[in-house]
């Protein structure tokens, strides 16, 4: 919300933001093979660290 607000205080001009979504996230380690698919640029880190997603709100002026 605070973020939200800093970005109307430093951009009086900016377009009204959407609704945007809170996540809780359950992140690992990489493992060896999954850090190397990172820096070969196989596959995006968060695609190799995240284990869980889930919704948990929605933030909207």
């Amino acid at each position: 919300m605070y973020e939200r607000e800093e970005l109307r205080r430093n951009d009086p001009d900016l377009e009204p933001l959407g609704a945007m979504a809170i996540y809780r996230l359950t992140l690992a380690c990489p493992d060896t093979k999954g850090l190397i698919a990172v820096l070969n640029e196989k596959t995006s880190l968060l695609d190799a660290i995240v284990v869980d997603r889930k919704l948990v709100g929605l933030v909207a002026d």
